[in-house]
């Protein structure tokens, strides 16, 4: 159980055909057993790993044009990794495609389906929670070179100030760069992953789990 007492971000209120919104306090935040909570479940978890290497050859291909022979080549390689990355080229090559969260996205309803996650699905706003995931690597690879957190925040902030606060808000890289500046191993990270995403397009869910462990004063309105 990885246990990170961090100020995190808590998408809780997001509404049903919008696209996610952000609200956020300061919390002690806890990976929750798979029981807990229908997202929790093996079957999804399995899914938001498969769409998180996804969205990472997307970004690898589109952004920093890996050959297909490169990723082939890379470690951890498998069964599924080879057919992500078939499928990602052939779109790339017969149709142009650059959108790499949606791709991410479209493989994780792909897998909800196979392994029977009752989700329900939203394309559009998958693709915001998966793309938001970029600031994340990022302030994380400013870490990587030595930068300082404040730095990391200017850097990657210039490099979204075009998106739309709708899309990826301002005070989501704010947030976030404490949080990676304090996670101290893969592991961590992989925790704010999951907490961004999940909290980002399951908000009522990830709110129900949140407040069934807190004491009334600190449970999400």
């Amino acid at each position: 159980m990885i246990v990170m007492t961090l100020v995190l971000l808590c998408a809780a209120c997001a509404h049903r055909g919008t696209q996610p919104s952000l609200a956020y306090s300061p919390l002690h935040f806890r990976m929750p057993k798979p029981e807990d909570n229908l997202i929790r479940k093996p079957g999804f978890r399995i899914c938001e790993s498969e769409a998180f290497v996804a969205l990472g050859y997307g970004r690898q291909v589109i952004v920093f044009k890996d050959t297909k022979a490169s990723l082939l080549a890379g470690p951890d390689v498998g069964a599924l990794q080879i057919v992500l990355i078939d499928d990602l080229f052939k779109r790339v090559q017969s149709e142009g495609f650059s959108d790499y969260p949606r791709f991410a996205a479209e493989k994780f309803y792909e897998c909800t389906d196979r392994e029977k996650v009752l989700v329900e699905k939203n394309l559009t706003n998958a693709s915001i929670c998966l793309f938001r995931q970029d600031v994340l690597f990022y302030l994380n690879a400013k870490k990587k070179q030595g930068l300082s957190q404040n730095e990391a925040m200017l850097m990657v902030s210039k490099m979204y100030r075009e998106n739309t606060e709708e899309v990826l808000p301002q005070r989501l890289i704010d947030m976030a760069a404490p949080m990676v500046y304090k996670a101290k191993t893969d592991e961590d990270m992989y925790a704010l992953r999951r907490f961004h995403f999940e909290s980002c397009l399951f908000p009522d869910q990830w709110k129900a789990w949140w407040n069934a462990q807190q004491t009334p004063e600190n449970r999400l309105k």
